[in-house]
């Protein structure tokens, strides 16, 4: 029996490139139906393994929108089975947000300091939910659908109901996907080619919309290689205007953007405003707009960059997809469909130092050696902290 669907808003996910052979994609798609439904941001996180050369992404969507029901469509590499699919806690992001975000603090003197930090605070991380439950569903190589598309398997994963497809050409997957009840928007099959040039599989991810609240379940999926990158070009379909990325790497060295341009922030340009409303606040998420838009609209600005064991407890289940990596890299951007036009990747970066996420705001030019000294102690009171 055909299951019906509707697409929503192309997301993109992740796509790996393994070091000694062709690059294995990997993103996610949406597509609009008409009903105003666009991707608003994504949190990704990539945790590397060298040792098995293997790279777990876990990718959170965010969107806008009351959908009636849809889909989501993730191309992933050729070798992925429906054993490598699980989904996770939305809390594993909420954690690394509320340690890794930018935060600035106000010197005002005699040691003291005021402020607010860019991240708001989370409460505790859950468990995963997450493993694939694969065996609920087969993967069949005959399960032929059309001329050019298979259907490999299908499984309840999580939330999802996921099939697993193969395909030879972007017209065929086209016309499968609107066979079996999706809305294909226009230029979708011209966007979709180069991926499926390299080979990929695509898993259909059908979720309950009385479940969606405007962020779906986080999915992992695990695949070669170490260099991960982010199809942006798929996502510009039906992305929203100025869409946030924030992407952390776990690995046992910082990492750095390729393809785009790793910025140089300048973080004593910040400052700390007041409202009546709204209290204390900073004007760093204009500055960081308008930075990433000078530099072309292509860059990150990397936020955080320091070892993983004291962003959150190994223990946890947040530290559990850290993997083995010894330094975690939070890099963040804003970005137009405009500007996607090519896939940002990340590589080992030439820079190595650690980068701290608390930054101290001087008021005055004169208090600047006074204000050193708080720096130092504020630092040191993190670093200790995180260390407990």
């Amino acid at each position: 029996m055909t299951r019906t669907r509707t697409l929503l808003a192309l997301a993109a996910a992740a796509a790996l490139t393994p070091a000694l052979s062709t690059p294995a994609h990997a993103c996610g798609g949406f597509a609009c139906d008409g009903s105003g439904v666009v991707q608003t941001g994504e949190r990704l996180l990539f945790s590397v393994d060298e040792l098995s050369n293997t790279t777990t992404m876990v990718v959170e969507v965010q969107y806008a929108g009351s959908p009636t029901g849809f889909a989501w469509v993730l191309p992933v590499p050729g070798d992925v089975t429906l054993d490598d699919v699980g989904t996770v806690d939305g809390g594993l992001f909420d954690a690394l947000e509320e340690e890794t975000a930018p935060r600035f603090v106000e010197f005002v003197g005699d040691g003291e300091a005021s402020g607010s930090s860019f991240g708001s605070c989370f409460g505790p991380v859950q468990s995963s939910s997450g493993s694939s439950s694969a065996a609920a569903g087969s993967e069949d190589s005959e399960g032929l659908q059309s001329s050019e598309v298979r259907l490999l398997g299908e499984a309840t994963i999580g939330a999802y109901e996921v099939d697993l497809i193969s395909t030879f050409g972007a017209e065929g997957l086209e016309d499968w996907l609107v066979d079996n009840g999706y809305v294909i928007p226009d230029g979708f099959a011209e966007l979709a080619a180069p991926y499926i040039a390299s080979n990929m599989r695509f898993l259909g991810l059908q979720l309950d919309p009385d479940a969606a609240s405007g962020v779906l379940e986080p999915v992992s999926i695990q695949m070669m290689g170490t260099n991960p990158s982010i199809p942006l070009v798929l996502t510009s379909i039906s992305a929203s205007t100025n869409m946030e990325v924030t992407a952390y790497v776990a690995a046992n060295e910082r990492y750095a953007p390729v393809g785009w341009t790793d910025l140089e922030f300048d973080w004593g340009a910040v400052e700390l405003l007041e409202d009546d409303w709204v209290g204390t606040y900073s004007n760093y998420t204009v500055l960081l707009e308008e930075t990433v838009e000078l530099a072309g609209g292509r860059a990150f600005v990397t936020e955080f960059a320091g070892p993983s064991a004291g962003v959150v407890s190994p223990s946890s289940a947040a530290g559990a997809w850290l993997g083995s990596g010894s330094t975690l890299t939070r890099l963040r951007t804003f970005v137009d469909p405009g500007d996607m036009t090519t896939d940002p990747s990340f590589e080992p970066s030439l820079i190595q130092a650690d980068q701290n996420n608390v930054h101290l705001i001087l008021p005055d030019v004169d208090e600047r050696a006074t204000a050193s000294v708080g720096l130092l102690m504020l630092l040191l009171a993190v670093r200790r902290r995180r260390n407990a």
